[in-house]
């Protein structure tokens, strides 16, 4: 090998090991278990979900009444047309 493919090899394997020690740390200070952060995940989700079901629902009311307020537009445009 070169000592350029040696350099390579040596920044390759620097770069592992400093993931590897970064991974480590960060599962020593993380904030909560595994377990917690899944869960506390798992409620946002559903709250977001509960969250944009209730903005469709609104939005659907909204366009119904836009339905009807064109029906009725509509119907006066009929009499006043005839």
């Amino acid at each position: 090998m070169s000592g350029s493919d040696d350099n390579a090899g040596n920044y390759v394997l620097t770069f592992v090991l400093g993931a590897l020690t970064g991974a480590a740390i960060a599962l020593l200070f993380a904030p909560m278990p595994g377990k917690k952060l899944q869960r506390q995940i798992r409620n946002k989700w559903e709250d977001g979900k509960d969250n944009l079901d209730s903005v469709v629902e609104s939005f659907e009311s909204v366009v119904d009444g836009v339905q009807d307020a064109a029906k009725n537009v509509k119907a006066a445009a009929r009499k006043f047309t005839k």
